[in-house]
């Protein structure tokens, strides 16, 4: 598991959004914006507009940012993590973003704002999704089914 998670591939900034991601004891700021000093809080505090962030803590989209996490974010539900790895990479600005499981443990509601979240946020970049079921994936240029060991085309 990683916590950064940007690598640079030749000329290409690939971004990873794992399933279950981690974290470090400190600030929710901090562990979005992996203390580079470089972020502008207008920023980030944008990007958690646009998530609901504030709702899914039960404060505002500023105080969110005050949070402190501990223990890895074991207090924190899938859905929280799940769009706080989402923040992080964005502000790491990749070319290409690599996503797993995108919407285990997500409802419905917040499917939908991680769905607008990305299409607002990442815009024309190329995101490579994994996941047991196609059922969510319908905004894809291409599905593809690993099957017996062989790639194959879905859409």
């Amino acid at each position: 598991n990683f916590i950064a998670s940007c690598s640079v591939l030749g000329n290409v900034k690939v971004g990873f959004v794992e399933q279950f991601p981690d974290f470090f004891d400190g600030s929710l700021f901090d562990n979005l914006t992996l203390k580079d000093t470089l972020v502008k809080k207008e920023d980030v505090i944008k990007l958690a507009v646009v998530l609901s962030l504030g709702e899914s803590f039960q404060c505002s989209d500023e105080e969110v940012l005050g949070i402190n996490i501990i223990d890895n974010g074991k207090k924190l539900s899938g859905g929280q993590k799940k769009k706080l790895a989402l923040i992080r990479e964005k502000l790491k600005s990749p070319d290409l973003l690599l996503v797993d499981e995108l919407y285990a443990g997500l409802d419905q509601k917040n499917r939908g704002v991680v769905s607008k979240f990305i299409e607002q946020s990442f815009g024309e970049i190329t995101i490579i999704y994994t996941s047991h079921t196609d059922d969510d994936y319908h905004n894809t240029d291409k599905i593809f089914m690993l099957m017996n060991s062989e790639l194959k085309t879905i859409k």
